[in-house]
Parts: C-alpha cells; structure tokens; sequence
C-alpha cells in the first residue's frame, strides 16, 4: 500500500470504498436534508494500493432528495475511465460548503445479491445531528418488495400519546409525494411497510421508481419525541434483515 496525496481542511472519509465487479460494489448515498435548496458535495477519490488520485467527483442533490451513486459513476464524473486493477478498495474524501447534507456507504454483492450499510461515521462537538435521526432515506417502494422489501419503524419515547406525521418524498428528486398522520401510544413502535405508506398517501410508483425517503415530524404542537429506523429484508439471503437507518453528516 501506497501513501496517497496528503487531503487538507476539513472532510468526512470513507476508507472502505470498493470495487469489483464480481464481489462488493460500493454505493453512495448522498441526502439533502434542506427543504428548499440543492447542495453539493465534492467527493475525492483515491486508490488504496497504488495512491493513485483518481479525481475529483461533483454531485448535486435537490432539497429532500437523496440520490445514489455507484463508485463506478464517481470516477466517469470526475473524468476518469477505469480503476488500476491493483486498487480493489479507495479512499473517498468528501467535503461540501452546504449545511444539512449526509451521506450513506452501501455494499452490494454482484455475486450473492446482498447489500448492506456500511456507514461510519464522526462526530463534531458543538454541531446539530438531530436531523440525521429524524428521517430515513432511499426506502425501497413496493416496486422491489418481492426481492428487497422495507419497512419504517417508528416509536414514540413520550410517555404520552403523540400525534405524529410522515412525510414523503422521491429519492432521487426530492418530490414531495404525499403525508400520513397517526397516533402513536406512549412509549409504542410501529411499523409501515411500503405499500401501507403508499396507500395512505395515494402513491403508486412506477417500474422506475425504486425510492423513498421518509421525515417523522410532530403533528402537533409537541415537541417531537420519537425514533425513526429503516430495515430492509433481504429475500434471497435467508430473509435477512439488514439495518439502513445510519446517515452521516458530511463536515465542511
């Protein structure tokens, strides 16, 4: 292994980046959590055998969206065409100017069909993570519930009832797609899978559309006390149950 190019200021690292096309293959995630401005993020992709500096990607993600990106995707925009073939795993340095955009480091096997959130993250004192535990992203619509179906769970910490909202919008374009509203019991968990959200807000996705991300708000004038998770079943692993709830927050 090769020391790679020394990255000033500061960033959020991803030191486990892969690509093999017949094993693992890094996805990024990339959520704006603003309702009303694109952000964007610059990701710096580095070999980890070779030290090899690949470039630099630009990525644009619209309010309330979260768009996903292969690695593969990454390099074509930041120019290059293809990774040395000794560089099986990089080192991704990302850094945006914006307030309030994440990002979340998926796995995906070409081979066994598994995926998984790889996500690790730091954290800065005196800075403000509420809205990464406030909303889940990139939940798969009833489009892929045969293979890989979601499921939002939500409980209420309030040792009283709460009225609670979920609104919902398309992954890779922030459209808003519709709300619902319930009344969680105190200290209660419930769970949607992806047809009950939308058949309560009235959306029917197309072949296409394979996203959704969900924000959990109070409905009321309470304060919102309530914990939002995202699993995915995998169906062709023994139906296992993979966690894809961790977003981290991209530092500027």
């Amino acid at each position: 292994m090769r020391a790679a190019a020394v990255i000033t200021g500061n960033y959020t690292v991803i030191p486990n980046a892969t690509y093999n096309p017949q094993g693992n293959i890094s996805y990024l995630r990339l959520p704006n959590f603003n309702t009303n401005k694109t952000t964007t993020a610059t990701i710096r992709i580095l070999g980890n055998t070779t030290g090899r500096d690949y470039g630099t990607a630009i990525v644009s993600s619209p309010a309330r969206s979260s768009p996903q990106i292969s690695i593969q995707e990454l390099l074509t925009n930041a120019g290059g065409t293809s990774f040395d073939t000794l560089d099986r795993t990089f080192t991704l340095y990302l850094q945006s100017t914006d307030l309030l955009t994440g990002v979340q480091h998926v796995y995906y096997s070409t081979s066994s069909q598994f995926f998984e959130n790889m996500s690790v993250c730091s954290f800065e004192n005196g800075l403000n993570y509420t809205p990464l535990t406030t909303q889940v992203v990139n939940v798969h619509t009833s489009t892929l519930a045969t293979r890989f179906p979601s499921t939002v769970e939500v409980h209420n910490r309030s040792d009283q009832t709460a009225r609670l909202r979920l609104r919902v919008y398309d992954g890779p374009t922030g459209k808003a797609l519709g709300a619902m509203e319930f009344d969680a019991a105190a200290n209660a968990s419930y769970s949607f899978d992806s047809s009950q959200i939308e058949a309560a807000i009235n959306y029917q996705p197309t072949l296409n559309d394979f996203h959704m991300n969900v924000f959990v708000e109070s409905a009321s004038a309470a304060a919102l006390k309530a914990v939002i998770s995202h699993t995915v079943t995998n169906v062709d692993v023994r139906a296992a149950s993979l966690n894809l709830t961790t977003i981290c927050s991209i530092d500027f």
